[in-house]
């Protein structure tokens, strides 16, 4: 933060020597205050985009790995070279990890769902937990999320559908219209204006 601070300043001093004029630098230090928590924030969505894309069909992987007769740690080790180098690979990565080096399956789940901060992550591992504590079988558990992500993910799209005709509307009156009524009545106008002055 500070650094970005001290960049933008150092372009709002250059830009007051040349101009004579304060105002860049008061803007561009507060660009430099807003910038980091804005790219910071930007990356965090980015990141929990592609979790969430790809989480339905990591659990498809995880539940037929479950299904065919591996136990969990060894279906995550399995499916996790499968989603190459994605967020979700780094998260199923460390929480193999974790569990590798002795914490239980518990406390990696939630310290997952603690490092993602996601609705749908949390879910997905306070089943798992409850499961365990329970001493369920681990394959109707996985069965049964990975149909609710594929709903989810359903009811996502469809949402996004209905919003398109909303947020093509400001770019449709703003852009299209004007242009589209300029070719239609300024020949009309024209010859209005040239009928009217004798042009």
């Amino acid at each position: 933060n500070c650094l970005s601070v001290l960049g933008w300043g150092v372009i709002g001093l250059l830009i007051w020597a040349a101009t004579g004029s304060s105002f860049p630098i008061l803007f561009l230090l507060l660009v430099g205050l807003v910038q980091p928590s804005m790219w910071l924030r930007g990356r965090m969505t980015k990141r929990r985009n592609e979790i969430r894309r790809l989480m339905p069909y990591a659990l498809d992987l995880l539940t037929l790995s479950v299904e065919a007769g591996l136990d969990f740690t060894a279906a995550l080790a399995r499916i996790t070279p499968k989603l190459g180098t994605s967020a979700l690979a780094q998260e199923y990565g460390e929480m193999l990890r974790q569990i590798r080096l002795g914490r239980s399956r518990a406390e990696a789940l939630r310290e997952m769902a603690d490092r993602t901060g996601m609705g749908e992550v949390t879910a997905f591992c306070s089943s798992l937990i409850q499961a365990d504590e329970l001493g369920a079988d681990l394959g109707p558990v996985l069965r049964v999320l990975s149909d609710q992500m594929r709903e989810q993910r359903s009811n996502r799209a469809e949402k996004k559908a209905m919003e398109a005709p909303v947020k093509i509307l400001f770019p449709l009156i703003v852009f299209i219209f004007p242009t589209v009524f300029i070719i239609l009545f300024a020949p009309i106008a024209i010859n209005y204006l040239s009928h009217m002055f004798g042009w």
